[in-house]
């Protein structure tokens, strides 16, 4: 179909370039990711009051795709992290068990996919939205601010590192939570994509 389009939006400029190759006549790389307040916050925050309270019973999560490169990742990441660290990855969730999940972490990983090395996944914007602190392969400042909105590792040690640091400082993690969260809100939403 790229030889029909006018327009192809993508996440990603190595995207961009596929489409202008096979014959796009214009890209853009916005990212396309974003948040549905309705799925980050509302069911996040019924799922909490469900429960009765703040339940943010998960150190670490991943939710996503386990690639070969995520799941070595993950698994020296766990050798890395005390035993007392509750680590939880999961594949295939749907909406609610998902908002749930996202809602009862505290650090949530997002190692970008190599395809995507200079694009936005939608992890990206929703890990702030539910109110977790984004701990991820790689970060843009365009889009979240590494080391005030969000954290970025280059490796599994430094990634144990701020697990650690940042599980110790639940005052310095939920401020940059905050801060994650008050972005996404105010200019990663759909509705701001198709502006």
């Amino acid at each position: 179909i790229a030889k029909f389009a006018d327009l192809a939006a993508v996440n990603d400029e190595g995207h961009a370039r596929e489409w202008r190759k096979l014959g796009a006549k214009k890209t853009v790389v916005l990212p396309i990711s974003g948040v549905d307040p309705e799925l980050s916050f509302d069911k996040g925050q019924a799922f909490r009051r469900a429960k009765g309270r703040a339940l943010k019973d998960i150190d670490v999560l991943f939710v996503g795709t386990v690639t070969p490169e995520r799941r070595e990742f993950l698994a020296e990441l766990r050798k890395l992290l005390p035993e007392t660290v509750k680590f939880v990855v999961k594949e295939f969730v749907w909406e609610e068990e998902y908002a749930g999940l996202m809602s009862r972490a505290k650090i949530v990983l997002n190692p970008i996919r190599p395809e995507m090395k200079n694009g936005a996944n939608l992890r990206m914007f929703e890990i702030p939205a539910f109110g977790a602190l984004e701990l991820g392969s790689y970060g843009k400042k365009e889009w979240l601010t590494p080391g005030k909105e969000m954290l970025v590792y280059k490796d599994a040690e430094e990634a144990a590192g701020l697990i650690a640091k940042y599980l110790k400082d639940g005052k310095k993690r939920e401020e940059m939570v905050e801060r994650g969260k008050g972005r996404v809100f105010k200019e990663h939403k759909f509705e701001d994509r198709a502006r």
